[in-house]
C-alpha cells in the first residue's frame, strides 16, 4: 500500500470519525434542550391555565354573591338552589372547563358535565392511584383552597386517564352550608 493511499485512508477515517463523535454530542445536547424547553414550557401553559382559572372563578363567585344577594332570588331559592342553579350553566374554555360543587359530606349538588352525579353522595370516588378525590378536595377546600392537581381521573368525553387541574375555593352561605369547586 502506498504512502498516499494510507494518508487518503487516515484522511477518510478522521472524516468519518469525527462525524460521527460530532453528530452525538450535538443529537445528545439537542434532546437535552428539548427536554428543558418542553418543561419550560408545560410550566408556562400550566400557569397559563392557573391563571385563567382564576379569572373564571372570579367571575362565578361574582355571579353567585350577586344571584344570592337578589331579594327575588333569596325569597323563593335556598343558598344551595342559588348556587346550583347558578353553577349550572357556567361552562368556560369549551367543553373542557366546569364548575363543580360537593358540600362537605361529599354529596354532589352541581356536575355539568357529568349530571348523574347531581344527588349522590362520591365520599369514596377514588382516582386510578387509589386516593378519595373527594375527600382530597373537601380537605383542600378546608385548609384555604388553592389548586389541586394531585389525582388522576378519565375525561369524561374521551375516557382518557389524565391529571386533572383544579381550582378548590370554599365557598360559605348564609346558611353556613359549604361548597367547592
Amino acid at each position: 500500500m502506498t504512502l498516499p493511499l494510507r494518508l487518503l485512508y487516515v484522511a477518510v477515517l478522521q472524516v468519518i470519525l469525527t462525524s460521527f463523535i460530532t453528530y452525538f454530542l450535538i443529537t445528545d445536547e439537542y434532546r437535552e434542550l428539548s427536554e428543558k424547553n418542553v418543561i419550560i414550557l408545560e410550566n408556562f401553559l400550566i400557569e397559563q391555565k392557573k391563571q385563567a382559572l382564576k379569572n373564571y372563578t372570579s367571575i362565578a363567585l361574582t355571579s353567585v354573591n350577586q344571584a344570592y344577594d337578589s331579594p327575588e332570588k333569596n325569597s323563593n331559592q335556598t343558598a344551595q338552589e342559588v348556587v346550583a342553579d347558578t353553577f349550572t350553566g357556567l361552562v368556560y374554555n369549551g367543553d373542557d372547563g366546569y364548575f363543580f360543587i360537593y358540600d362537605e359530606l361529599g354529596n354532589n349538588i352541581v356536575h355539568p358535565k357529568e349530571p348523574y352525579r347531581v344527588g349522590k353522595n362520591w365520599w369514596q370516588l377514588e382516582d386510578s392511584n387509589g386516593e378519595k378525590i373527594i375527600q382530597l378536595l373537601i380537605k383542600n377546600a378546608k385548609n384555604g383552597g388553592d389548586f389541586s392537581s394531585a389525582f388522576k381521573i378519565a375525561s369524561s368525553d374521551t375516557s382518557k386517564i389524565a391529571t386533572q387541574l383544579n381550582k378548590i375555593n370554599l365557598l360559605k352561605l348564609k346558611s353556613n352550608l359549604l361548597f367547592w369547586w
